[in-house]
C-alpha cells in the first residue's frame, strides 16, 4: 500500500476523534512494550543529555507531535502503530471502547448499546473475535 487515499484518513479521524495536539507511539524494548507520546526530538543532541546523566523524561528539547494527517497515514501505511488521547482537555470524549471478552459478550453488549440508543448517541460495535472471518461494523 503506497499510497493512503484521503479518503481513508478521514475516515480513520472521524471514527477515531481524540485531542489534536499530542498522540501516542508504540515502543518495544527489551521484551517490553507500551505506548508514549510521540515527540519531535534531535536524537544527536538528546545523546549529548543523557551522556551527562539526563534521562529522556527530564529532557527539555522534546516536542508533542500532532494528531494530523501524516500520522494517520503513517499508522495506515504500517510503518507505526498509534493511540490517540480520547479524553479531550474539556474532560468530553467523541467515543468510548470497551473490550468484551467472556463467552456471553453478545448479551453483555446489550446493555451499553441500548443505553446508546436510548440516549440518542452514535453507536458502533466492532467485532473481531474468531467465529467471524472479518471484522464487521455493525450500526
Amino acid at each position: 500500500m503506497s499510497e493512503i487515499d484521503v479518503n481513508k484518513i478521514n475516515l480513520f479521524a472521524s471514527v477515531f476523534k481524540g485531542r489534536h495536539d499530542i498522540y501516542a507511539v508504540r515502543w518495544e524494548k527489551n521484551g517490553h512494550s507500551g505506548y508514549m507520546p510521540a515527540y519531535n526530538v534531535d536524537w544527536s543532541d538528546y545523546q549529548q543529555h543523557k551522556a551527562k546523566g539526563g534521562t529522556f523524561k527530564d529532557y527539555p528539547k522534546k516536542e508533542l507531535l500532532p494528531f494530523d494527517n501524516q500520522a494517520i497515514k503513517e499508522h495506515l501505511k504500517g510503518k507505526k502503530t498509534i493511540g490517540i488521547y480520547p479524553l479531550l482537555e474539556d474532560n468530553t470524549s467523541w467515543f468510548i471502547a470497551v473490550d468484551f471478552d467472556k463467552e456471553k459478550w453478545k448479551d453483555t453488549i446489550l446493555n451499553p448499546y441500548s443505553l446508546c440508543i436510548l440516549s440518542h448517541l452514535r453507536a458502533n460495535w466492532f467485532n473481531t473475535s474468531a467465529e467471524f472471518s472479518d471484522p464487521k461494523i455493525h450500526r
